[in-house]
């Protein structure tokens, strides 16, 4: 599952609007928290262990949920070199 999808499922799941997040999380508006639910931005590690604490997720959970989100892009990537070259 793509990190951002993972990280809009905890936060509905807490039923903490993207709003409410955006604000605990210290950004002035929902639209970084939706470019990055929508993975069109990534999210820091920084960022990540805030979202542990407000989302209630274990640390070992978001550790392994970001290895597995990274380790398909970099599969993505490197299959779209191999094909061009």
């Amino acid at each position: 599952m793509p990190i951002g999808r993972y990280l809009r499922e905890k936060r509905i799941a807490t039923l903490i609007s993207q709003s409410e997040a955006s604000d605990k999380l210290g950004y002035s508006g929902p639209q970084y928290l939706s470019n990055i639910e929508n993975n069109k931005r990534n999210a820091s590690p920084c960022l990540l262990m805030k979202m542990c604490e407000l989302y209630g997720i274990s640390k070992t959970e978001m550790r392994q949920v970001y290895i597995d989100s990274c380790a398909r892009i970099a599969k993505k990537e490197a299959e779209k070199k191999w094909v061009k070259e």
